[in-house]
Parts: structure tokens; sequence; C-alpha cells
């Protein structure tokens, strides 16, 4: 089956074009659209503006067949007169008649004029047409035109009569002239006397009488060609003669301007389909979801003022719509604890900058709020960043534990702050080791994971990506979970499908998936659902109070997106 060439991200499963597509589409290029639009309005404006003015003169002649006496031969007359418009049409723009034109106006004034003529539509019209820098010359060459036509065709009808015309004149001459002298003859024999003298009376009677008889019908047919002749000369009038224009016909800057916005809209609609068709990058989460066939676990707003990274926004702002989607992450982990238990979470991502330290952080904070005993492992053993983030030693950590193991594993476990009162237990990376993928793959490192589930609830450990090493493969392994953070704009489609094939490859058990840094032009209903429904304030209104039907209308609003969100992300168990 063909699939349109259009944006992966605007098909569904069924290749069918989703319109929300579209429409995110123009949210996040609109900037581009405008662009082009007023670019290329102002620049067809411009051009228009120092192109030179034209202007069009028109003068309509009626060409009129010679008429059949035959009424039967009407419609022939008819027939063969449109399709005499056309000849005369393209004899009007010979050379034989512009090079008398050009005698009268000048060769300067012809070139530059542009001269079309066209027959009308079923009749015996013609549309002499002629477009000039002077509206002046323009008149006067389209009537000129006109003139020399119709006195060339005169002239070249009436020559096809003149040798007949000449023949039977000359022929009625000579008879003329028999016919004279005959007479002259006639006139001198007077009165016959003799026998002989009456013979030769009757004799030249006889041959006047057949000369006059021949001149008779010369001219008979002398007055045929004449007729002939009249009857053959078809009528050119001038219906309307052409007048000087008024305005120009070219530049259109209306037009133009119109067209040179469409044009460049359409020129740039083309360049961001084309980029949207090459951009391997996802640009929803109906577009994760429907490539990895995973749950949706969680979708992470953007966080202002920031660029998605590095921020302890559960701890720092408890009550933000952020620190509500990460909640959201972990009602739903709890949800997926129901087949089985879940002690111990891989948080990874195919990519590098896709947020997994940021997600992985931010989701121990909630959990710990909500009074659980968590262990944040940053098991990043080449680009730790847990350390920094929580801005703690790292001195000791993860691989002095491994390297270790006659010490508690407590002995090396940092207490922070969860916010609420409660506290997260942080396990640094700690010194870097030359071989990392050995390191996680040992057998010490199992015994250190369950030393570890035994003393907390769960344990998170923050990885590398997927697709740069190998350990987060050998973790996973370990652990009773996965969790994949992708974040838009970021991952790669290919990426993320071979990063879930590599984790299904090592019989991972791959929890869902957790979009991150989610915007108003990309989150479509989930960003929507933050933005509307839950508020970042203080609990009060503008003068210190709130009203109780307020308090009662958020509740029921932050109620019915939780319902909306966890319907929508229909985590599988």
């Amino acid at each position: 089956m063909n699939t349109p060439l259009v944006p992966p991200d605007m098909l569904t499963d069924e290749d069918t074009i989703d319109l929300r597509q579209y429409w995110l589409l123009i949210r996040r290029w609109w900037w581009a659209f405008v662009l082009a639009l007023l670019l290329g309005a102002v620049a067809a404006y411009i051009a228009s503006q120092f192109q030179q003015p034209i202007y069009r003169a028109e003068a309509r002649i009626l060409v009129s067949q010679s008429s059949s006496s035959d009424l039967n031969d009407i419609y022939r007359d008819i027939v063969i007169g449109e399709r005499l418009v056309k000849t005369y049409a393209e004899i009007m723009k010979s050379d034989a008649v512009l090079d008398l034109v050009a005698e009268t106006v000048g060769e300067e004034a012809l070139e530059e004029a542009k001269i079309s003529v066209s027959p009308g539509q079923d009749t015996q019209l013609l549309v002499v047409a002629v477009e000039h820098p002077d509206p002046e010359l323009a008149a006067t060459i389209a009537n000129e035109v006109v003139r020399v036509f119709s006195a060339y065709m005169r002239r070249v009808q009436t020559e096809r009569f003149a040798e007949s015309k000449a023949n039977l004149q000359a022929q009625m001459e000579r008879v003329q002239a028999e016919i004279e002298q005959l007479q002259q003859q006639l006139d001198a024999l007077g009165t016959p006397e003799t026998e002989a003298e009456q013979t030769r009376q009757q004799q030249l009677q006889t041959l006047l009488t057949q000369q006059q008889a021949a001149y008779t019908t010369l001219l008979r047919s002398y007055e045929e060609v004449r007729l002939a002749e009249a009857q053959a000369v078809d009528s050119i009038v001038v219906i309307d003669p052409a007048t000087p224009p008024e305005r120009p016909v070219r530049p259109r800057v209306l037009l133009n301007t119109l067209l040179g916005g469409v044009l460049a809209l359409v020129a740039v609609g083309a360049v961001v389909v084309l980029i949207e068709v090459l951009d391997d990058r996802v640009r929803s989460p109906e577009v994760i979801e429907r490539l990895t066939g995973l749950p949706m676990i969680g979708a992470i707003a953007h966080i202002e003022g920031t660029n998605g990274d590095g921020v302890l926004v559960a701890r720092e702002q408890p009550r933000a719509p952020v620190s509500e989607a990460y909640r959201v992450v972990r009602t739903n982990l709890q949800f997926a604890e129901v087949q089985s238990p879940l002690h111990s979470l891989v948080v990874t991502s195919s990519e590098p900058g896709e947020g997994k330290t940021t997600t992985a952080a931010n989701l121990a904070l909630v959990m710990a709020q909500a009074g659980r005993k968590v262990v944040l492992v940053d098991a990043d053993l080449r680009k730790p960043l847990v350390h920094r983030l929580f801005q703690l030693s790292n001195a000791q950590g993860l691989t002095s534990a491994l390297m270790h193991p006659e010490i508690a594993v407590d002995r090396f476990l940092q207490r922070v702050d969860a916010g609420g009162g409660q506290t997260l237990w942080v396990l640094p990376s700690g010194p870097l080791p030359p071989n990392p993928a050995e390191v996680v793959g040992s057998r010490r490192m199992q015994e250190l994971l369950d030393e570890l589930m035994t003393f907390a609830d769960i344990v998170i450990l923050d990885t590398p990506p997927v697709l740069v090493v190998a350990d987060p493969a050998l973790l996973a392994r370990m652990s009773d979970g996965v969790l994949l953070v992708t974040r838009m704009n970021v991952t790669h489609r290919q990426a993320l499908q071979r990063a879930i094939e590599q984790l299904r490859y090592a019989e991972a058990r791959i929890l869902g998936v957790v979009v991150n840094d989610l915007t108003a032009r990309d989150g479509g209903y989930y960003y929507y659902a933050y933005s509307q429904y839950y508020h970042h304030d203080d609990g009060s209104g503008g003068d210190g109070t709130r009203p109780e039907r307020k308090r009662r209308r958020a509740d029921a609003s932050r109620k019915g997106v939780m319902a909306r969100l966890l319907s929508f992300v229909n985590v599988k168990s």
C-alpha cells in the first residue's frame, strides 16, 4: 500500500492522516509561515513598483463574407465565415501587414508593441489587441493594423479579377473596332443599284450583326466578372476603434502582492513538510505510543526558565504542574506493582540529553514524599550527574561500595531532604572506574543491589543511555523494571526503537515510557491538561482569601483531569 508523503508524526496505525498533527505542525512553524507570507508579499510589491507599466488598447472588427444568392448556402457561408475569421487573424499578424504598419508608426514603436489578434468564440468578430508602454501609441498601432489590413485585403481580392477584366476589355475594344469598320463600309456603299452591290450589302450586314452579337456577349461577360468581383470582396467593418487606455494592465500590484505571498507560503509549506519527513525526531506523545507499543507512564511538561535538565522541581516547587506530573508517574508505577513487586527500577533513555537523570531524581523525590524509603543510585559510571544535582560529595559512592563489600552499604549513602519532612537516600557514583561495564555487570553489583533493596522500599538506578554503552542492559536484567525516558524534539524514532529492541533482547521488563520536556506546541491533550487544571499558587486569592466556590471548582477540575490522564495513559499491567 502506498503511504502519502506526509510527516510520519501525522500517520496513524492505519496510515491515515491525523489532522490534529497538521495543527501542531502549523503551531511549530507558524513563525516561518508568517515570515514567508510577509516577505513574499513585500518582495512582490516592490518588484511590481519597479516594473514598467504596460497599456492595452483593443479594436474590434466584423468580417462578413460575400453572401450567396442561394438561400440553401446560408449555413455554409456562416461556417466558412468563421473559418475565414481565423485565417484573417493570422494574416493580420503576418510580416506583409506589419511591414506596412511599421511604415506609418515607425520601427521602434512597433518593436516595443505586443500585437495579438484573437477571433471571438462562434462569431465573426476579430479583436486586435496592442500592448505598449505608451497608451497613445497602443491605440494608434491597433487602429493602424486594422486600416492597413483592410486595404491590403481589398487589394489582394481585387487582383484576382484584374486579368479577366483586362482580357474581356481588350476583346471588346477589338470587336468594337470591327463593328465601326463594317458600319463605315455600309455607309460608303449607300443604296445598292446592282445585284452585286445588294449581295455585298447583305454580307456586310450579316457580319455587322455577328460582331454586334459578339460585343453584347463580351459586355455581358465583363459585367458578370465585375459582379463576381463585387460579391467576392469580403466586408471588413470596424465595430469598436481603439482608444487610449487610462490604466495599465500590468503590473497588477495587488494581484502580484497576493500571489507573491501565496507562492512564498506554498514554498515554505513544502520545505516544512520536507523537513518534517526527513526529521527523525519524535514530535508528539501519540507517535511514541505508536512506535514503541508501550504504555505512556507520564508526560512531563517543559520547566519554564530552564532547558529541561537539572531541576529538582519536585522539592523546590512541590505544587507546580511538573511536580504533579511526576506524581502521576509515581501513581502509574504503583499500578505496575499489582502484577509483580517493584523494588528496583532502572531509569534510562535511548540517547544522551533526554532528561533521564532529572526524571530519576524527581521521581525519587515524589516517591520519598509519599512516605516510601527510596534510594537513588547514580549508576552512570561515565558521566555521573546525580551528585551535582543534589550538590553532594562524590568522593565515595557506588564504586566504593562495590570495592569494599565488608563495609555496610548504608555507610556510603548520603541523606538529603526530599521535602515535606521526608528523606531521600542517594548513592553517588563514586570514583569512576576504567571498566564501567565489567563493574556494573559483576556479581558484586547484583549483591549490592540486593542489599539496597533490603535497606529501602525501592531502589532507582540512573544509568547511561541504552545505545551508548552496555551498562543499562546489564542493570535492566538485574532490576524489576525499566522506565524509558524520551524527550520531545530530541529523541530520534529509530534510536528509540533500537533501544527497546536492546532492552527486550536483555529480557528487561519495560514498564513504559515517560515523555519529557513537553510543550504546548507538541503536547496536545497532555499539555492542555496541565495548563488548565494544575494551579501553582499559594492557595489564596489576590486579597489573601479564596472563595469556597472557587476552591470546590478547582478541586473538581483537578480530580477530573486526573481521571482523564489515568484513563489516557492506560498502563498495561
